[in-house]
């Protein structure tokens, strides 16, 4: 069922400083809180808000079930995991609607939405000296709300909207896509409208600005508002944003534990191994990422996700200014031929290579420091980074102006990557209309953006997933879309448990007996 469960909390949530330095908010307290004897201080609200950002350590988000699902199920890779469920998972076999891959995205979705639910209910009652503290707590929890019911509203559709704490016996509704989309809207607006555009060193984790509003602008582009998201990322471009945000030098720093919060991120989930324990709600619960060590190959990891061959073509096609490999390939792609590509890098974990012709994914690996992979991996995941806000603005720019002016973004991520600007590149008369720009960014923003989460949104926003030609094109880049289904399989079946138990939760419509 929906979270209905009596009070929770987390005390303790890993906050970052700047760089690679890690401390904790220690918020402990054994005495088992109630609702009655919490929620008094501010010091419980924070407690409150730690609990929410908790939930995002949970394996059903972004702890490890989530990547399956945007990247792993997407045309960018596939799946030879031993968990047989899980496998089916990313290749569209939905036989049980009950499969752990299915209800911990859901279930843990909602544990996150309920525990900001209780901040949104609780806080307004508690005393503050300072007012803006309280704001910006609040604000806090809608944009996190916002990002659970977005997950929901991406994977599922019809999701409940959960803004209120339910009572014992409430059984939310099914909502519509429509309202869905509407309701995440409001909640990153209103973030949007309370967060600071910069946190002090000690809060860094935590969203700003930026953050909601890039997060508004995704939820418009899946809605093809072109002109509203054009107004929401305008704020980076030359608004209030200009100039807080910039490329990094080097791509690579993006996906280490060594280079995080730096001027590309704009909203990260901190990630530290400095408590390797279980996955339940502990008082020192597992903070670290399970992703590295499920995508690691076979010896070092599990090898449970791995790359399709159309990316390492892609990044053949061209080389630098300079005559040299992309370096994106060399950041997001172990492959067997690597070091005939980079000559210094003839070793994978401290191993010549040993795994056959399989290309596995390196971004947020952990090979540039130790020889293997764990549950506790502490490599911060980039949700948001400059580089996707340039080219989602160049999207939108496209479909507003045209190409022309569009371009230009698209160059300064290219030109990062020590590529040619489009006009001079071998893509020169591909991109000189709407649809030819169009086609050609499909490609840009999976060779930039490979595996941080975002292939699926995109595939569903491009209509890749509804029509023949979209199909075929995704069945060149990956096989196992031979079994997808148009019109059924863009979205997951509600968990079996979820529905049988909720009389106004309907069964998604291609997946009702």
């Amino acid at each position: 069922m929906i979270m209905k469960k009596g009070f929770i909390i987390i005390f303790s949530l890993a906050l970052f400083l700047q760089g690679c330095e890690k401390i904790l908010l220690n918020v402990s307290n054994t005495d088992s809180p109630t609702i009655e004897t919490f929620w008094e201080t501010e010091r419980d609200a924070e407690k409150g808000l730690v609990a929410v950002y908790n939930a995002l350590y949970q394996p059903g988000l972004y702890a490890s079930n989530l990547y399956y699902r945007y990247d792993i199920a997407s045309d960018e890779g596939f799946s030879l995991s031993s968990d047989t469920e899980l496998q089916k998972w990313t290749l569209f076999q939905y036989d049980d609607y009950n499969s752990e891959s299915n209800t911990s995205t859901w279930g843990d979705s909602y544990r996150l939405i309920f525990r900001a639910n209780q901040v949104l209910e609780y806080v307004p009652g508690i005393e503050f000296q300072d007012e803006l503290i309280r704001e910006r707590i609040m604000a806090q929890a809608h944009f996190l709300r916002g990002l659970a019911h977005y997950n929901l509203a991406i994977l599922w559709e019809t999701a409940p909207i959960v803004a209120t704490l339910p009572s014992a016996n409430e059984m939310p509704a099914s909502s519509t896509p429509d309202s869905l989309f509407m309701f995440i809207e409001s909640e990153f607006s209103m973030a949007a409208g309370k967060l600071p555009v910069t946190w002090d060193d000690e809060n860094i984790a935590r969203p700003t600005k930026g953050a909601a509003l890039a997060m508004l602008a995704k939820v418009q582009m899946q809605q093809h508002q072109w002109s509203e998201a054009k107004t929401s990322l305008d704020h980076f471009i030359s608004g209030d944003l200009a100039g807080r945000y910039e490329l990094v030098e080097n791509y690579a720093d993006n996906f280490t534990h060594l280079t995080e919060n730096n001027r590309e991120s704009v909203f990260e989930i901190q990630f530290s191994d400095i408590y390797p324990g279980g996955d339940s709600a502990l008082l020192k619960p597992n903070l670290g990422t399970q992703r590295a060590l499920n995508f690691a190959p076979p010896s070092i990891g599990k090898g449970a996700g791995q790359a399709r061959r159309w990316l390492w073509t892609s990044y053949k096609r061209e080389r630098t200014v300079d005559g040299d490999p992309d370096p994106r390939l060399r950041a997001n792609l172990f492959y067997s031929t690597k070091k005939l590509d980079f000559p210094d890098e003839t070793q994978v974990y401290g191993k010549e290579w040993e795994w056959g012709s399989n290309i596995y994914i390196r971004k947020y690996q952990g090979d540039y420091y130790r020889n293997f992979e764990d549950e506790y991996a502490p490599n911060n995941l980039r949700l948001i980074r400059y580089a996707d806000i340039l080219l989602m603005y160049a999207e939108v720019i496209n479909q507003v102006e045209g190409p022309d002016h569009a371009a230009p973004y698209v160059d300064m991520v290219r030109e990062r990557a020590g590529l040619e600007k489009l006009d001079n590149s071998r893509y020169a008369g591909d991109v000189q209309t709407q649809n030819g720009f169009q086609e050609r960014l499909e490609t840009e923003r999976a060779l930039e953006l490979c595996f941080e989460t975002w292939r699926w949104a995109d595939l569903k926003r491009w209509g890749l997933l509804d029509s023949p030609s979209g199909l075929l094109e995704l069945i060149l880049h990956d096989a196992d879309f031979k079994n997808f289904e148009a019109g059924k399989h863009h979205l997951l079946p509600i968990p079996l448990s979820e529905s049988e138990n909720n009389s106004n939760l309907e069964q998604n419509l291609p997946y009702k007996n």
